[in-house]
């Protein structure tokens, strides 16, 4: 998936902040103590390293939507609901819950980019997943810390026609012709 959308992802502080915020590849505050929580209709640009930032791998960042809908991937992995905790999108269950988190979309960029499988055991985005997990662990059912209430599922996100699933979807028209974009 390296260099999939020609642009999008470039080296570490090419990209100007502007009114976004710059999640630098070392900083890992989770959601539920507010600096990692993330917000419906916020683009933030997020730095990733291959491998863990103390080991000095390729650091490179990409402006993103939280909750863009990238559909598919080469190997079909499905990469929708960016900053979603866990994969791809909640499914369309009652009861259910998610947490979003800056964690969760540094793992969901470089987990794409990188093509990573294995978890926390994979070299250019374990760590990432790692640091993510702690944030899918915390229970959404009774602290509500990490959720975006009514911005979970496929048909919330990435289908429904509101403002925020509106902001979200800024660039399908030129990336899911198809569900692969690569």
């Amino acid at each position: 998936s390296e260099d999939c959308m020609p642009g999008r992802f470039v080296d570490c502080n090419t990209l100007s902040a502007g009114r976004r915020s710059r999640v630098a590849s070392g900083r890992l505050d989770g959601c539920d103590g507010g600096a990692g929580a993330v917000r419906s209709m916020e683009e933030v640009i997020v730095q990733f390293t291959q491998g863990p930032p103390e080991n000095g791998g390729r650091c490179l960042e990409i402006a993103v939507r939280i909750g863009e809908c990238w559909g598919r991937d080469s190997d079909g992995a499905t990469y929708d609901c960016m900053g979603l905790c866990g994969p791809s999108c909640q499914p369309d269950s009652p009861g259910l819950c998610s947490n979003w988190s800056l964690n969760c979309l540094r793992h969901d960029v470089c987990s794409y980019y990188y093509n990573s499988k294995g978890g926390a055991v994979d070299p250019s985005c374990g760590y990432a997943f790692v640091e993510a997990e702690k944030d899918y662990l915390v229970p959404c059912a009774w602290d509500d810390r990490c959720r975006l209430d009514g911005f979970n599922t496929f048909a919330e996100v990435c289908a429904a026609d509101t403002a925020a699933a509106r902001f979200a979807r800024y660039l399908d028209a030129g990336l899911r012709g198809t569900d692969n974009f690569v």
